[in-house]
C-alpha cells in the first residue's frame, strides 16, 4: 500500500507541477541556499530558542495524495558535543551494539531533527506496555540514549539522546500494527518470520496524545481527533498463509455494492434490529460477500477480539452458534491496518477540489 500511495503521489505531483515547473525551479534554488546552514534557530511552545539542524524532503513535492495521507515524523536528537572532547561515554544502558555515523548535518548543531514524511505509520505492538493504539503511539516518543555516536571522518564521539514526535498530522491517518517480526532464535538461515497474535483493541475515536506532537506547532483538539473509518484484518496463523478481510464504515446514503447476506449480531442475540443509521454501521467484507455490523456490541466484539465474521450468518466465528453448527475457521486473526479520518471541517487539498472526512469511500 505504501508503494501504491508513493507511485500515485509522484504521478499526481508531476501532473500538478508541470505547468509551474519554471517558478518552482527558482523557489528550489532559494531553498537550497537556505538549507546550506546546518544551524537553525527554533522556538518551541515554551519560548525556548535553540540551534537545530533539519533535513526533510518528499520526492515530487506536494500532491493531492500527500495532502490527504502524508504526515511528518521528526526523529529528534540532542547531541552532547562535550562528551566528544572528553572521549565519549560508553557502556550506558541504552547504547547500541554498533557505532552510528554522524554526517555534516550534526557537527555544528546541539539539537538535530530529521523529518521523515510517511504515508503509513508503523506501530510496535509487541512491547508489554502496549495495550492500546494510544500506548503504541506513545511508544514512538520513548527516549533512547546512544553513547557511541561518532563521526567516521573526524573521529568525534558524542552522546546522543533521541526520540520521535509527529510534526504534521494527515487528514487521513493510516496506522499499521507490526504483526510480523523475524525470530533469530530458530535454526533457519536469516531467522523465521513469525506473526504476533496480540490483541490491541481499536476504539471508534482516537485523540492523538499531546506528548507525541512536536512542540513547534500547535494542534487544536479537532486536528488531534480522528474517527475510525476502516480496518484490515489478517486471518491466518503465519505470515505466509491466510487471507485478508476488511471492515469499512458506511457513509450517509451509501448502498453496499457487494452481496450482503446478513447482519452481524452478538452471539447471544437471535436477531438484530434493522440498520437505520448507516454512518454508524460497518460493512464487513471477505473475498466475495459481506455483512452489515451495526453500532453496539457487535462492533465492540469485532474490534476488541479481532475475530473474523461468518458473512453468511452474520456471526463471529468464536460464537457458540458457529461452534454447534460445525463451522470451522482460522481464529488466528489480527487487525493489521487502521484508517482514521480527522474530525474537522472541509479543507482544500487540490486545485479546485475539496475533501470532506465524511464524503466518498474509504
Amino acid at each position: 500500500l505504501t508503494q501504491i500511495l508513493t507511485m500515485l503521489h509522484e504521478e499526481t505531483a508531476h501532473v500538478e507541477n508541470s505547468s509551474t515547473r519554471g517558478a518552482q525551479a527558482g523557489a528550489t534554488a532559494v531553498d537550497d541556499e537556505d538549507n546550506d546552514e546546518s544551524d537553525w534557530i527554533v522556538t518551541d511552545r515554551t519560548g525556548k530558542r535553540r540551534p537545530e539542524a533539519r533535513k526533510t524532503e518528499l520526492d515530487g513535492g506536494s500532491s493531492p495524495i500527500s495532502r490527504l495521507f502524508s504526515g511528518v515524523l521528526l526523529n529528534r536528537s540532542t547531541v552532547n558535543h562535550a562528551a566528544a572532547r572528553r572521549g565519549g561515554a560508553r557502556g550506558s544502558a541504552g547504547s547500541l551494539s554498533r557505532p552510528v555515523s554522524v554526517d555534516a548535518l550534526t557537527r555544528n548543531a546541539t539539537h538535530v531533527s530529521v523529518a521523515e514524511p510517511f504515508f503509513i505509520l508503523p506501530l510496535e505492538i509487541n512491547d508489554p506496555k502496549v495495550n492500546s493504539i494510544e500506548s503504541a503511539l506513545l511508544s514512538l516518543s520513548d527516549r533512547e540514549e546512544v553513547s557511541d555516536y561518532h563521526d567516521a571522518l573526524t573521529g568525534m564521539v558524542s552522546t546522543v539522546r533521541r526520540h520521535a514526535c509527529i510534526d504534521q498530522l494527515p487528514p487521513f491517518f493510516l496506522l499499521q500494527l507490526k504483526r510480523f517480526a523475524y525470530d533469530s532464535s530458530t535454526e533457519a538461515p536469516g531467522g523465521t518470520m513469525r506473526k504476533s497474535l496480540k490483541l490491541v483493541p481499536v476504539r471508534q475515536e482516537l485523540v492523538i496524545p499531546l506528548k507525541l506532537l512536536s512542540g513547534e506547532k500547535k494542534f487544536s483538539p479537532e486536528q488531534r481527533t480522528y474517527r475510525l473509518r476502516a480496518v484490515i484484518f489478517h486471518v491466518g496463523l503465519t505470515a505466509t498463509s491466510g487471507h485478508y478481510t476488511v471492515a469499512v464504515r458506511c457513509g450517509p446514503g451509501q448502498e453496499p455494492h457487494v452481496p450482503v447476506s446478513n447482519q452481524a449480531a452478538p452471539a447471544r442475540d437471535t436477531a438484530s434490529p434493522a440498520c437505520t443509521d448507516l454512518s454508524s454501521t460497518f460493512l464487513y467484507l471477505d473475498d466475495t460477500h459481506g455483512c452489515l455490523v451495526p453500532d453496539g456490541e457487535s462492533q465492540r466484539l469485532l474490534f476488541s477480539t479481532h475475530r473474523p465474521l461468518n458473512v453468511r450468518t452474520g456471526m463471529s466465528f468464536h460464537s457458540t452458534a458457529c461452534v454447534k453448527s460445525g463451522t470451522r475457521a482460522e481464529l488466528n486473526c489480527g487487525i493489521d491496518l487502521i484508517l482514521l479520518v480527522r474530525k474537522e471541517p472541509v479543507r482544500q487539498f487540490a486545485k479546485g477540489h475539496k475533501v470532506s472526512p465524511r464524503s466518498g469511500g474509504a
